[in-house]
């Protein structure tokens, strides 16, 4: 049983003997986006392995990849669906791609976007942050 089925058992168990059960919710978010942040780093160190250069382009083709689903196109972007419905009255596939690139291209053009890249001197341990410069 995953971490996120223990909690949406949990989450039952409480309703049903008619417990607070927010606290439960928030382990739920909270271990759905430790695992994002999992994968997201594994896919990082497996194109680094790999002797792939991490940039801004590969991070576009791997993160804004058409193929992914679109939750995960917005999210990768720094956008979500519901703002991207919000802004286009609509969160189809194809408006989630547009919005994401275009959102994507306008933070690094303003140079929002920036990209840090640690590595140990055999160059084979990155550490990846990229933030957002609100100043």
């Amino acid at each position: 049983m995953t971490i996120t089925e223990q909690i949406a058992k949990n989450i039952i168990k409480k309703l049903i003997k008619g417990e607070d059960y927010r606290i439960e919710v928030v382990a739920l978010i909270n271990a759905e986006f430790l695992q994002f942040a999992i994968d997201f780093f594994k896919r990082i160190v497996d194109a680094k392995l790999k002797s792939k250069d991490i940039t801004i382009d590969w991070y576009k083709k791997e993160f804004l990849n058409p193929e992914l689903i679109a939750r995960d196109i917005a999210i990768n972007s720094g956008l979500n669906k519901k703002t991207i419905h919000n802004m286009f009255n609509s969160s189809t596939k194809e408006i989630v791609i547009y919005a994401a690139n275009e959102h994507y291209d306008a933070l690094y053009k303003t140079k929002t976007v920036k990209n840090i890249v640690i590595m140990n001197s055999n160059k084979n341990i990155l550490f990846l942050f990229t933030y957002f410069n609100l100043l």
